[in-house]
């Protein structure tokens, strides 16, 4: 039996960032779970059963899809017009000439049960492997084919019927493999739901699933790596603690939102350690955040504002990345400040998806940090009062470390009065002095130009990151690693 691994489309429109780079800087056949890409999960599953010719059709100069005892072709696919489809009879070159050809895809994560009900079909005709609806367990929102099995003798009626269907089609979408098995068993189906009881498949519906573009993989990061999630597959769940800041400065609306956002953060099943400063006259949230941590010895410490949420997918998803990739991650591509009425729904236990005024720059209110890269970038506690301390950190973690890529889906921030530190004079000298740090800070991480304030430009006056710099700020008296 041969089995054709198809990974050929690994970075498209789906798969990236907004400035058009790969999100997480790899194709998604590489996204990482469970400490393997999934494309190099797949081939073990496979190896592990027995397998002994697995071809795989990807780059061919890139090491990440070699393995030992596989085969990959790079394939031209310019001719494509539909890739779904087309791969019925682009590949037929590869197909086994005297055996069963399985076709797997390369950016779906398979589970040993699937695998061994894959490895194991015996049956004479074309078989599906699919989830016919969507999933209740991955949050998927539709049917998603996960292979087929064929034999010899189906070979030229696949290129006919796949060829059919690409000439005859008039969707706005292309056709998917629903649409080729039903045309393989005659059957006249509007929707992918109604071959739930068509013949030729075998349902799969548990974590296998088809992971496209980010939304999707931090939905199923996020579920997968749930506690509950993982203490059912016999696992101990990420060891992480929330640290929160907070000081009572007597506003009542204030003092609500943080228990309730300290309760939502439980309810997630993690640790919350409720961090202050000492009682100095304005608030230093850098030195809540410092000994919040010191007090937990958790792999991974989440510092959240406590009037900020993301949702559960987005923050175990960030829990993970940020622990296998030693980053720190922000859980959100944009921040929505809510109104009174959307903080409410939150409240009540909504989730309102487009309320508030979004910004797209945020660095704060939910910052997930591995505990190794707290220990080498901390708060600095020259931060007094609001203003600056945030984006200093992100700087920091960014020029040391490395900048992460965020997260998709948004992070609320629920409405309150502004706090009387936020709503100090302009010429107040702590906010001059916050400002003026922060400042040395964006030009050691090479955030500003040449001038050392104007925004970042291209136009060659920008200054390069100098982790040098950075780590002799971080060292000054007062910093976070003064000797």
């Amino acid at each position: 039996m041969r089995y054709l691994i198809l990974a050929q489309g690994g970075v498209d429109a789906r798969w990236q960032n907004p400035d058009g780079t790969p999100w997480l800087g790899i194709t998604k056949h590489l996204l990482p779970v469970d400490g393997e890409t999934l494309l190099g999960r797949t081939v073990r599953l496979l190896k592990r059963r027995g397998a002994r010719d697995i071809v795989i059709t990807g780059p061919e100069d890139d090491p990440r899809y070699r393995f030992a005892g596989v085969r990959t072709v790079q394939q031209d696919q310019s001719g494509w017009t539909w890739p779904g489809i087309n791969a019925l009879h682009g590949t037929r070159e590869l197909w086994a000439p005297r055996s069963r050809t399985t076709l797997l895809f390369g950016d779906v994560f398979y589970t040993d049960e699937a695998m061994d009900l894959i490895v194991a079909c015996d049956e004479p005709d074309l078989h599906f492997y699919r989830r016919p609806t969507a999933s209740a367990l991955t949050a998927h929102p539709w049917d998603e084919p996960f292979g087929m099995s064929f034999m010899p003798e189906h070979h030229d009626r696949i290129v006919e019927v796949g060829a059919r269907i690409a000439a005859d089609w008039t969707g706005v979408k292309r056709p998917h493999l629903w649409h080729f098995h039903a045309a393989w068993h005659s059957l006249q189906v509007k929707r992918a739901r109604d071959l739930v009881n068509a013949p030729g498949q075998t349902v799969i519906d548990d974590w296998t699933d088809d992971i496209d573009k980010p939304s999707q993989a931090v939905a199923w990061l996020g579920r997968y790596y749930s506690p509950a999630a993982m203490t059912a597959r016999g696992v101990g769940p990420l060891d992480v603690a929330v640290v929160m800041p907070w000081r009572n400065m007597g506003c009542p609306i204030r003092k609500r939102l943080a228990k309730f956002c300290k309760r939502w953060w439980q309810d997630q099943g993690v640790d919350v350690i409720v961090a202050s400063d000492d009682d100095a006259p304005h608030f230093n949230v850098s030195q809540a955040r410092n000994r919040g941590a010191a007090q937990s010895d958790a792999d991974v410490l989440v510092f959240v504002d406590a009037d900020t949420l993301v949702t559960p997918d987005q923050f175990w998803a960030g829990c993970y990345l940020a622990q296998q990739s030693g980053q720190v991650v922000l859980p959100y591509s944009e921040h929505r400040r809510l109104d009174s009425h959307a903080t409410q729904q939150v409240i009540d236990g909504g989730w309102p998806k487009d309320a508030g005024r979004v910004w797209n720059n945020h660095v704060s209110g939910v910052v997930i940090v591995p505990r190794e890269a707290w220990e080498r970038v901390r708060f600095d506690e020259r931060f007094v009062g609001w203003g600056a301390e945030d984006r200093a950190f992100w700087a920091a973690a960014c020029t040391l470390l490395g900048e992460h890529d965020r997260l998709p889906g948004a992070s609320m921030h629920l409405w309150h009065p502004k706090s009387p530190d936020r709503a100090a004079p302009d010429d107040d000298p702590r906010r001059a002095a916050n400002l003026e740090l922060g400042r040395r800070y964006k030009l050691a991480a090479g955030m500003l130009d040449k001038t050392g304030w104007l925004p970042q430009i291209d136009d060659g006056g920008r200054v390069p990151a100098d982790p040098v710099a950075m780590t002799a700020l971080l060292a000054e008296p007062g910093g976070p690693f003064a000797t």
